[in-house]
């Protein structure tokens, strides 16, 4: 196995190395899908949240700006 694959194909050849049969590749891959998903779903939900205080911050300034 070469190192400089993405860790995704690592992960992809250690399923097919350790899986009995086809079913078993199919569930190591559907997991290893699921968990990277639900990583990057949190990253996004994360940014979302840093997006809208960046946002009422913003107008919180923009209205002290245009009272003072």
């Amino acid at each position: 196995m070469s190192d400089n694959w993405p860790p995704c194909r690592k992960a992809i050849n250690r399923a097919a190395y350790g899986a009995k049969n086809i079913s078993g590749l199919i569930w190591s891959v559907a997991e290893m899908q699921r968990s990277e998903c639900a990583a990057e779903r949190e990253t996004l939900m994360k940014l979302c949240d840093g997006m809208r205080k960046f946002v009422r911050r913003y107008e919180f300034i923009a209205q002290v700006g245009a009272a003072g």
